[in-house]
C-alpha cells in the first residue's frame, strides 16, 4: 500500500514544524566547501529541497486523527480510538510513501537472554525518547535522529552520477554534512520533538508497560522498539493490568507466548522459556508476587551475567533457580528498605557464580546453607549500604576448610562463618609472613601480599611490630574511635575495608604516621591516616571501604582526632617525652 506525498494535504491542519532550511544553506557557506564532490553536493541539494527533507518535524492534524512526520522520510499516524499507529517510509528512489506492515516485524533472541526485534525494523530511526516527558535534554535525540536521516539519503547521493567520483567521496560527503548539521544547537530541538511524541504518538499504558521492562538500569524506551510492540500491543497491555509486577520478566518471553491467558502458569511459563525449567515451585510463586523492582534487579543481573560468557548455560541457570528460591524465603522487606532486594540479589548471585568455580564441586547441601545464611545476615543488618566484598574471604576459607569440615551445619549463623573464616585468614597471613620475613619490600595489601615500595629501606620486623599511640580508644559524637597500632591491626583493617593500609607498616615505624579505624552508629566504617609534619599532625587520607567515600559525619570526627592528636603531641613534646616516631 503506497501514499503519495500529496495525498490528505487538504485535510491535514500544520500545527507544529521544525524548518532546518536556513541551517542547509548556510552549509555551503562554511569551509570545506571547495574539497566535496560538485555532483554529490547538486544532488544533496536536488534531495533535500525536493522532497523537503529541511522539516525534520512536522505535526498535522485533523478530525479523529494526528500524524508525525520525521524529516519528511518516516510518518506516524494515530487515528481515534485506536491505539495501534500506522506506519509510512518515504522511498527516496520512487518518490512515494510506502506503508510498513506490523507483520513484516520479527524478533530474536539475543545473547544475553532477552528478546528483542530485529533488523526488520532498523529503517526506523534509532532515537530513544525518555518515559517522562520534558527529560530529554542532552541534545542526544536530536544527533541521533539526523544521523539516521544521513544514513537513509547517503545511498541515494551517488544515483545519476556517472564518473566523477573518487573513492571515498561519499564518506567524506556524508561526515562533512554530519559535522555541519550537529554544530548547530540541538537542545531545543530535542525538547521539540521530545514533546510532540509524549503530546500526539505515545501510548501512555503501552509507554509505561515498555518502560517497566527496562526500569531501573533504562529510562528511555527505543523507536524501533515501541513500533515492533505494537503488533502486540493488546497482550502486553493485558499483561500490564493483570500482572505489572512480572513485566520485567517478559524479555526472557518469545513474543509468540505473550498472547496466553495462562502465561504465569507454572507449565506455561517452562515452556516458555528455558530458563525457568528448573524453578521449584516456590521460587515460581516468589517470580508471580515479587514487586516488579526486584524482578527487574533480577532480569538484569541475569542478562549482564549471561552477556559476559564467563558461565555456561547450565550453571547461570540454575543458580537463577537458586537465587529466586533464597529470595522466595526470606520475610517481607521493611520500609525504607528500597534496595534492600538489589543487594541481596547481587550478593547472593556473586557468591553462587564464585562457589560454581570449585573444583571438585562442594555439597549441594553446604551451597544451600550457605547462600540461605548469607541472604538472612543481609535482610536483618541491612544498614544501607552495600558491601560488595563481604563473602569474599568465607568463600575462600570455606574452599580451603570449610567444606572440609562439614560446614556451614545446621547450628551455624553467618557471624560464626565470620569468625572462623577471620582466624583463618590471620593464620594464613602469620604463615606467609614468616616465610617472607627478611625480603626487601612490606606484607600488606589483599590478603598477606607484598607491596614493593622501591627507594626505601625495608624495615625488618619482629613476629608483630607495633608502636605506641597517644589517642586510645574513645567515641566522639556517636562515632567510636579505635588507634591501629601494630601490622597486625593494618593487615586487619586492609583486609576488611577492602584498601591498602596494610602497606603502611614502615610509614608507622619509621614516619610517625598514626591511623584510626572509625565506627559509626548504623555500621558505616571508615580509615583515618595522620600524616606528622612540623606543626603537628595532618590527614593524609580518610576513606571507606574500597576507598570509598565517607559520611560528613565521620569527616567531622577525623577533623576532631587530628586536633586531639596534634595537641597531644605538642604536649609530650614540650614534656620531653614526644612520640618516638615523631
Amino acid at each position: 500500500m503506497t501514499e503519495t506525498a500529496g495525498q490528505f494535504k487538504e485535510h491535514w491542519e500544520v500545527e507544529e514544524t521544525l524548518n532546518l532550511q536556513a541551517y542547509f544553506q548556510n552549509i555551503w557557506q562554511s569551509k570545506g566547501k571547495g574539497r566535496l564532490n560538485q555532483h554529490l553536493r547538486q544532488n544533496f541539494e536536488r534531495l533535500v529541497e525536493g522532497h523537503r527533507l529541511y522539516e525534520i518535524l512536522k505535526v498535522e492534524q485533523q478530525p479523529g486523527a494526528v500524524r508525525l512526520t520525521l524529516a519528511n522520510m518516516w510518518r506516524l499516524t494515530r487515528l481515534e480510538g485506536q491505539p495501534k499507529l500506522l506506519l509510512h517510509t518515504f522511498d527516496l528512489v520512487e518518490g512515494h510513501w510506502r506503508e510498513q506492515g506490523l507483520e513484516t516485524i520479527t524478533w530474536r533472541k539475543y545473547k544475553d537472554g532477552s528478546w528483542r526485534p530485529d533488523n526488520s525494523i532498523d529503517i526506523w530511526p534509532e532515537i530513544e525518547i525518555n518515559y517522562q516527558r520534558g527529560r530529554s535534554k542532552s541534545g542526544l535525540l536530536f544527533k541521533n535522529l539526523l544521523a539516521a536521516w544521513l544514513a537513509k539519503v547517503r545511498p541515494v547521493l551517488s544515483c545519476g552520477v556517472k564518473s566523477g567520483l573518487g573513492p571515498g567521496d561519499e564518506e567524506q560527503f556524508s561526515d562533512f554534512i554530519f559535522l555541519r548539521l550537529i554544530s548547530m544547537p540541538c537542545r531545543r530541538p530535542t525538547r521539540i520533538i521530545d514533546s510532540a511524541f509524549h503530546r500526539h504518538i505515545w501510548d501512555p499504558e503501552l509507554l509505561s508497560s515498555l518502560f517497566s521492562q527496562r526500569w531501573p538500569h533504562e529510562a528511555r524506551v527505543p523507536l524501533p522498539l515501541n513500533l515492533a510492540t505494537q503488533l502486540h500491543l493488546d497482550d502486553l497491555t493485558r499483561i500490564s493490568r493483570e500482572a505489572p509486577n512480572f513485566l520485567p520478566l517478559l524479555n526472557l518471553i518469545p513474543p509468540a507466548w505473550w498472547t496466553r491467558r495462562d502465561l504465569l502458569q507454572d507449565k506455561v511459563l517452562k515452556a516458555a522459556s528455558p530458563m525457568f525449567n528448573n524453578f521449584s515451585p516456590a521460587g515460581l510463586r516468589w517470580l508471580r508476587r515479587a514487586p516488579a523492582e526486584t524482578l527487574g534487579c533480577f532480569q538484569h543481573f541475569f542478562e549482564e551475567i549471561k552477556q559476559e560468557g564467563r558461565s555456561s548455560e547450565a550453571d547461570l541457570l540454575s543458580t537463577a533457580e537458586k537465587v529466586a528460591e533464597v529470595m522466595a524465603g526470606l520475610s517481607p522487606q521493611k520500609g525504607g528498605q528500597s534496595n534492600l532486594a538489589e543487594i541481596v540479589i547481587k550478593s547472593v548471585w556473586r557468591l553462587l557464580l564464585s562457589l560454581n568455580k570449585i573444583t571438585p564441586k562442594p555439597d549441594p547441601i553446604l551451597i544451600h546453607r550457605l547462600v540461605h545464611l548469607l541472604a538472612r545476615h543481609l535482610t536483618a543488618t541491612w544498614v544501607g549500604y552495600e558491601r560488595p566484598y563481604e563473602a569474599e574471604d568465607i568463600i575462600d576459607w570455606f574452599r580451603a576448610e570449610g567444606q572440609g569440615q562439614g560446614l556451614p551445619d545446621k547450628n551455624s549463623t553467618w557471624l560464626s562463618l565470620k569468625r572462623r573464616s577471620d582466624k583463618w585468614h590471620e593464620e594464613v597471613w602469620r604463615q606467609r609472613r614468616r616465610e617472607r620475613q627478611g625480603r626487601r619490600g612490606l606484607e600488606g595489601g589483599y590478603g598477606g601480599c607484598i607491596v614493593w615500595e622501591d627507594g626505601f629501606e625495608a624495615v625488618e620486623m619482629e613476629e608483630n611490630a607495633a608502636w605506641a599511640s597517644l589517642l586510645g580508644e574513645m567515641t566522639l559524637g556517636g562515632i567510636k574511635i579505635k588507634p591501629l597500632v601494630s601490622d597486625l591491626d593494618l593487615y586487619k583493617e586492609g583486609r576488611e575495608m577492602r584498601h591498602c593500609v596494610s602497606s603502611y607498616t614502615r610509614r608507622c615505624l619509621k614516619e610517625g604516621w598514626r591511623l584510626f579505624s572509625l565506627f559509626e552508629a548504623d555500621g558505616l566504617r571508615s580509615t583515618l591516616s595522620l600524616r606528622p609534619q612540623s606543626s603537628g599532625f595532618v590527614i593524609d587520607q580518610h576513606k571507606g571501604p574500597a576507598n570509598g567515600s565517607v559520611s560528613p559525619a565521620a569527616g567531622a570526627a577525623a577533623r576532631e582526632v587530628c586536633r586531639l592528636y596534634t595537641l597531644k603531641h605538642l604536649e609530650a613534646a614540650k614534656a620531653g617525652l614526644a612520640d618516638a616516631a615523631a
